[in-house]
């Protein structure tokens, strides 16, 4: 059973490679995006808070 899915899957990504080299790039670049979109907010919050700490507690 398990077998038979494999080769089906594997048959259909064969069949359909535009679409499946289409799918896969939109994966890759979504996961990149999030990815890029996660790191720059940690960038942004460390440096707001490095400026914070700059101006001292007193200032704030």
């Amino acid at each position: 059973m398990l077998y038979a899915t494999f080769r089906l899957a594997v048959r259909n990504l064969l069949l359909h490679k535009l679409r499946s080299v289409l799918t896969l790039l939109g994966t890759i670049l979504g996961v990149a995006s999030v990815i890029a979109m996660l790191s720059i907010g940690e960038g942004s919050k460390q440096e707001a808070l490095e400026q914070i700490r700059r101006l001292g507690a007193a200032n704030v």
